[in-house]
């Protein structure tokens, strides 16, 4: 039976968790064909309709996918650490299909499109992985197609927010009760640190992201938070949203 290959520190290869199950040999040889490589902020990783001659993971950093329709750009998705970049292009032997930046100083393994395929027909482990990968967002698909002929706009943000409040990094949090504070307390509180900001518009800082599950626009995103604000279910602050009000988005999403 072939070693699987030992754990390692978050800078090497065999800490990507599509690799978790690869051989060492299987991960020695990758590292002979992968650099890595650092972008800045807003620097093209590669462009739709360029060549798939690479894989890339994040490293580091944190990067969008986007497209331009009719002119004008639509952001897909934000990705992080560890995350897999223009794997369907290298699979299926066809062109990009998106643009991705970064968003921030960003850094990634570019693993050459051969070493990654020999690996993943040879190591069912890393098949397995990336099948379970796909699989994963094409049922996120599936859930937000769902939804969009099942629930409004409000709903399906609602429904949006309350599933990002179990997102690591989401920035969607759920206010609680604290030492010397009730649960109501806190909501109280919060609604009048949202009635003294006033706000009119969010700025929470994963609208696009939002816009995208939620199958809007982003203004439009942003004018139903700031909807949500208004009614005390929702604070937004810093780039941040909090949740006061869990039962009454879970009513907006026609959970309740």
């Amino acid at each position: 039976m072939e070693e699987r290959a030992e754990e390692h520190d978050e800078g090497s290869l065999a800490s990507i968790r599509f690799l978790s199950g690869a051989s060492a040999r299987g991960i020695a040889r990758l590292e002979q064909r992968t650099e890595i490589v650092p972008f800045q902020p807003g620097e093209l990783i590669f462009a739709e309709g360029d060549r798939p001659t690479h894989l890339f993971v994040v490293k580091s950093g944190r990067v969008e996918v986007f497209r331009i329709f009719d002119g004008e750009e639509e952001v897909q998705r934000q990705l992080g650490r560890g995350e897999l970049l223009g794997e369907l292009g290298i699979l299926g032997g066809h062109a990009r299909s998106a643009s991705v930046r970064a968003l921030e100083p960003t850094e990634v393994w570019a693993i050459h499109r051969e070493a990654f395929l020999e690996l993943y027909e040879s190591e069912p482990a890393v098949s397995v992985e990336i099948a379970t990968t796909l699989a994963r967002y094409l049922l996120d698909v599936d859930e937000v197609a769902e939804d969009l002929l099942g629930l409004d706009l409000e709903g399906r943000v609602a429904k949006r927010l309350l599933s990002l409040t179990t997102r690591e990094g989401g920035r969607v949090y759920v206010a609680g009760a604290s030492e010397g504070l009730t649960q109501e307390e806190v909501q109280e509180k919060l609604k009048e640190v949202a009635r003294a900001r006033n706000a009119l518009e969010a700025d929470f800082d994963n609208l696009d992201e939002l816009a995208l599950m939620s199958g809007g626009t982003r203004s439009t995103i942003a004018g139903i938070l700031a909807g949500f604000e208004r009614d005390g279910l929702v604070v937004t602050a810093e780039g941040n949203v909090i949740v006061i009000d869990p039962d009454g988005l879970a009513r907006e999403a026609g959970l309740l």
